[in-house]
């Protein structure tokens, strides 16, 4: 059911169509976009970083940070030792975790609410997005709690029945347990792929639906019903696109596990993966979320809203007419009797 919050007029998109709009208000909004994120993946790249060398290069704490973007090889890791300065650094590293995620949420919907409106010719602006994001954060951040809760837990008991069905297997073939383990990690991808394409226009229901944590997973997953692999293909293509786009940062970040070999260059090494991952997360950050905006604009539009012109072609004829009920022959282009459009061929 729509909730009374939808108050755009959708329209089903071809697949072009989506990925055409998805970039086009990507490129057209990143100037306002860009600060934002750039400055938010560098604060917490440089408390991940800080907190970690503060550290000594605790083992707990470099796992901790890296949780928050930062690639931290681990042979930097050093011990496990929980002394006074790694307990503190563990609560501030745990504190920006959930900072993290209150602002990721609440930039995510901005990026949806000004998508949307901008897509309805409504003139936004960032603060008003901004604002609404914030409205709706209790549910932003229960909707990614779920899904993370759903991810994990599928993760976990497939790890677990690939561990026994491996053991299993070692007694009876000996070498090819190893099987067992990579049937397990297959059929785990293949899933989280699944799981996570049909949960892939969550946020935009929550921010555009109204919904709650619960309710806009239960969205997400109807409106994908029968539409996985078009949205699977959209959401492929941009990944790839983020792929290329974010190439610089894997570049930089290969510099820092070759410092292994040269330590005087690990600290340059750092700081220009910092600033670099930075610039580019500013530039890629919003393009998943936009096209998700333009996903669920489509899905919506082929359930609620007004048909597409390759849908209509291909609709069924009427036998009667839907307004006055006159009976129609399938050659018939209009109602006889009150004109209504039949079919179109």
């Amino acid at each position: 059911m729509v909730t009374n919050s939808d108050k755009y007029e959708y329209k089903s998109l071809d697949f072009g169509e989506v990925l055409e709009t998805s970039l086009r208000y990507w490129i057209k909004n990143l100037k306002s976009y860009w600060l934002l994120f750039f400055l938010f993946q560098l604060v917490i790249l440089s408390v991940a970083y800080g907190v970690f060398f503060l550290s000594g290069g605790n083992i707990f704490v470099g796992q901790l940070a890296t949780n928050l973007g930062a690639i931290i090889p681990g042979w930097l890791y050093v011990s496990f030792l929980p002394t006074l300065l790694v307990i503190g650094l563990v609560g501030i590293v745990v504190a920006v975790l959930i900072i993290n995620l209150i602002i990721q949420a609440i930039l995510g919907g901005m990026v949806v609410r000004h998508t949307a409106d901008h897509h309805a010719q409504l003139m936004p602006t960032i603060s008003a997005s901004y604002n609404h994001a914030k409205s709706r954060l209790w549910s932003l951040i229960g909707a990614q709690i779920l899904i993370a809760i759903i991810l994990f837990g599928l993760l976990f008991g497939i790890i677990i029945v690939s561990v026994f069905l491996s053991i299993g297997l070692l007694f009876v073939i000996g070498i090819f347990a190893l099987v067992g383990l990579i049937v397990g990690v297959v059929i785990m991808l293949i899933l989280v792929i699944y799981i996570s394409v049909r949960l892939s226009v969550v946020t935009p229901a929550v921010i555009l639906g109204g919904e709650s944590a619960t309710g806009s997973l239960s969205r997400s997953w109807n409106l994908l019903r029968g539409n996985w692999w078009r949205v699977f293909g959209i959401t492929f293509l941009i990944a790839l696109l983020s792929l290329v786009v974010g190439i610089p940062t894997s570049i930089v970040s290969s510099l820092i596990t070759l410092s292994l070999f040269n330590p005087s260059i690990l600290v340059a090494a750092i700081i220009a993966y910092i600033i670099i991952s930075a610039v580019m997360a500013g530039i890629t950050g919003p393009l998943g979320t936009t096209t998700a905006t333009m996903i669920y604009h489509d899905l919506m539009g082929r359930q609620f809203g007004a048909p597409s012109p390759t849908e209509l072609r291909h609709k069924r004829p009427y036998t009667k007419c839907p307004v006055c009920g006159t009976p129609a022959s399938p050659g018939d282009r209009f109602c006889e009797r009150c004109g209504r459009q039949l079919n179109i061929d």
